[in-house]
């Protein structure tokens, strides 16, 4: 939510919060039965968040709730609310892929929608289609903690599968998601594992035909990152295989697509095997990959032509894309 908590998620089944300025975990988040895959800060609630993982449950928490505090500190929290298979009954069923225990039902991922205060976006591995939440319980509900209470209700689906567009057997599942901001406001990225980076408009998450790819590109793994630069031109992708490769896409028309074919992105070439993480700075871009190398890539060509020229007196500008940490 800001610069002095961080949350994160784990295989332990838990979500942990850290206070970034005194270096303590302050709450443990406790309510999954597998492995975490995402959690999400609400935007307009400082207090509350959301995770989810390959349970196929979404949770919701309030860092003002009751927990049980630890010896050392920590405060265990339980849900305030939890909605369980949350892609269960997806519209693809049917089309040739068959679920295969929970995993099948994976969530892979959570955004919260910035222009409504109860909004929230959800995918999964099981297919391409996006889940818009409405967050808040059911009218007439008066205790969130009654087994007999029930979950928000998904108001929102994805009315076309886009990864089953292209010729596939089968649909394919949601790898990572973007939120468009600036020319892209309004849209979310999705990085399918079908390899192609599929548009969505907010709020119906009807399928744009915008789409993004490569000809090296590839997506089957459900650990690589996507992720919007701060000024919403450009979007950055991580990619499996052994050329570690991370890829660029210009989105800036994103909104008003002129085209019918997936455009071409840059291809990031200097790392080996999968780019996971990607991030951005301010004019510059970061891919983490398992080579165990982070690298900072920046568009600026005399700052580029400088550290060549004087790799000692420069070696800061550029230190990251040539060391390993």
């Amino acid at each position: 939510m800001d610069d002095t908590l961080l949350a994160t998620c784990s295989g332990d089944q838990s979500t942990r919060i850290t206070c970034t300025i005194t270096n303590v975990v302050v709450h443990s988040l406790r309510g999954h039965t597998s492995t975490v895959k995402c959690v999400a800060w609400d935007p307009h609630h400082r207090e509350l968040l959301s995770s989810a993982g390959r349970d196929g449950t979404i949770c919701i928490w309030d860092r003002r709730s009751a927990g049980k505090q630890s010896e050392d500190g920590v405060s265990t929290l339980n849900p305030v609310v939890t909605i369980q298979e949350a892609h269960k009954d997806s519209p693809s069923r049917g089309k040739g892929r068959q679920q295969k225990g929970k995993e099948a039902r994976s969530i892979t991922n959570l955004l919260y929608d910035d222009t409504s205060p109860h909004g929230l976006i959800s995918s999964s591995s099981f297919d391409g289609i996006l889940r818009y939440w409405d967050v808040r319980l059911p009218s007439g509900t008066k205790n969130i903690k009654s087994p007999k209470t029930k979950p928000p209700r998904a108001i929102y689906s994805s009315p076309i599968d886009p990864t089953t567009l292209h010729g596939s057997r089968r649909p394919r599942g949601i790898v990572s998601l973007a939120k468009g901001t600036g020319p892209t406001a309004g849209l979310v990225f999705a990085l399918g594992a079908d390899s192609r980076v599929h548009t969505y408009a907010i709020p119906t998450l009807t399928a744009q035909t915008t789409e993004y790819t490569h000809d090296h590109m590839q997506s089957n793994s459900f650990y690589v990152g996507l992720a919007l630069s701060p000024c919403g031109r450009w979007l950055a992708s991580g990619g499996t295989g052994k050329q570690g490769s991370g890829f660029l896409f210009d989105v800036s028309n994103a909104a008003r697509p002129s085209w019918t074919t997936p455009q071409q992105g840059v291809e990031l070439r200097g790392q080996l095997g999968e780019v996971g993480g990607v991030d951005w700075a301010d004019h510059m871009l970061a891919t983490c990959a398992d080579d165990g190398t982070v690298r900072v890539w920046r568009p600026d060509v005399e700052t580029y032509q400088t550290c060549r020229d004087h790799p000692e007196e420069k070696r800061w500008d550029w230190s990251w894309a040539i060391d390993e940490f």
